[in-house]
């Protein structure tokens, strides 16, 4: 049952990231000065992965402007950025987008 529920969590990260991928799937969400990226939860089987904030920025940051003027509040959106030092998503210290590489608004 172990194994089966490794394989699972697998699946559900794939669905988002590719390897060497670091991005971040989601709707943006402004909230004053700070907005977010929150991923929708996914359902596989009986599991339920929740909703979960894949990303952070500054509304008045030049990045956050990029970000809002392709994604406005409530879109839908993928942001791609530069891997953390060393290539592991898991060493990432920050929510923080301050580099994206490419900003794409999905159609609803």
């Amino acid at each position: 049952m172990k194994y089966v529920i490794v394989i699972i969590a697998a699946l559900v990260a794939s669905t988002y990231a590719q390897a060497g991928d670091n991005s971040c799937y989601g709707r943006i969400v402004v909230d004053g000065s700070r907005a977010k990226i929150v991923a929708p939860a996914i359902k596989i089987g009986e599991h339920t992965q929740p909703a979960y904030v894949c990303g952070t920025f500054s509304v008045a940051s030049s990045v956050g402007q990029r970000i809002l003027k392709t994604c406005p509040h409530g879109s839908i959106c993928t942001i791609d950025q530069d891997l953390p030092p060393g290539g592991v998503v898991s060493n990432k210290t920050s929510l923080e987008i301050r580099h994206p590489l490419s900003i794409e608004r999905e159609r609803e």
